[in-house]
């Protein structure tokens, strides 16, 4: 997906959080959306998160971009066998190594080991090591590169949908890089007030990737954040919570 298409899904998520119906949007750059909406002139800049060097023991967007080859052509190959819609959902073997010039026939295979375990509508397969009793096929293996597999059989209408699961544990979101991330746009401000009379951030947590996934806690909603915004929003696309972050602005006192 395109950068600019990622942003306005970001932009989207959150005007339906705030039940903002009514608004004019124009993409922009700096900031990247200008909006119009009750009498009001906004601007809106959009900023994702990703693990970095400190977050450990996680695994890497180029991994990730091998895994992401493999869905993909594991989901052109299902359209083009016109196979049921389907939300599949994969957690790769962290120690799994995907070549490009052989996602082609790792997509191919991944097709046909989904059709045979593809569930009745409205009911939900799965199955390798992540796979709960309850709802774990049993007798059905899987090779050892995935570490399971979850298929759900989409309601009429939806679009066919294959993503990564994150898998095992989360590093937490902490104030302090959230605070990194808002200091540079910090420097920014000034230009972006240029164009419009009230300015926000979003802060987005794209947890569709294991490198944009984070344990979103207290820590890092509930603190007092050092900005120059007028609105300050953190977002998660997944599940489209939205919270409204606390700000100290100009000269008062950050703890």
């Amino acid at each position: 997906m395109q950068k600019k298409q990622l942003e306005r899904k970001s932009l989207d998520t959150v005007l339906k959080a705030l039940d903002i119906n009514d608004v004019r949007i124009e993409e922009s750059e700096n900031p990247d959306f200008l909006l119009k909406c009750s009498g009001k002139n906004i601007g809106v800049e959009i900023t994702h998160l990703y693990h970095n060097k400190h977050h450990s023991e996680v695994k890497s967007r180029a991994w990730e971009g091998e895994c992401e080859r493999v869905l993909n052509e594991a989901k052109i190959k299902w359209i083009e066998r016109n196979q049921p819609k389907v939300n599949v959902s994969v957690t790769f073997n962290k120690d799994a190594r995907f070549r490009r010039k052989e996602a082609k026939d790792w997509g191919k295979n991944l097709s046909y080991i989904i059709s045979g375990i593809v569930p009745a509508p409205g009911k939900q397969s799965v199955v390798g090591k992540y796979a709960p009793i309850s709802h774990a096929l049993k007798g059905v293996s899987i090779p050892e590169e995935y570490d399971s597999i979850i298929i759900d059989r989409s309601p009429e209408g939806m679009e066919t949908s294959w993503t990564q699961s994150t898998g095992g544990a989360l590093p937490k979101l902490e104030a302090s890089f959230v605070q990194e991330t808002l200091d540079k746009k910090n420097l920014r401000v000034s230009s972006y007030r240029e164009k419009a009379e009230e300015i926000w951030l979003v802060i987005c947590i794209e947890d569709f990737k294991y490198s944009a996934s984070f344990d979103v806690n207290e820590n890092a909603t509930d603190h007092r954040y050092k900005s120059l915004f007028d609105k300050l929003y953190l977002i998660s696309r997944r599940n489209s919570t939205l919270y409204e972050l606390e700000q100290a602005f100009n000269s008062e006192t950050v703890t």
